[in-house]
């Protein structure tokens, strides 16, 4: 295999791993706002948020 081709690998093997960290940050982003939405109401003895 070539150097070129190998840095050709590596440029797209570095794009879907970027892309895929921002999906998974993405995604726990929005589980973790749907989670906050879901217990917002949640108040402790003192009438203090949960979450």
């Amino acid at each position: 295999m070539s150097e070129q081709a190998k840095t050709g690998g590596s440029l797209i093997d570095e794009i879907v791993r970027d892309g895929a960290r921002r999906m998974l940050a993405a995604a726990l982003e929005a589980e973790v706002a749907a989670y906050i939405a879901a217990h917002a109401a949640e108040l402790d003895e003192q009438g203090r948020r949960l979450v």
